[in-house]
């Protein structure tokens, strides 16, 4: 079985995604607070 360098991708964007929203939510709740 090899690795779809695609999938690998699609995952490292997705995890870059959560992470940049997951900080903007941070920062406006505590922003906000």
């Amino acid at each position: 079985m090899k690795k779809s360098p695609q999938k690998v991708s699609l995952l490292i964007t997705w995890a870059i995604g959560w992470y940049l929203l997951t900080t903007i939510i941070l920062m406006i709740i505590f922003g906000i607070s």
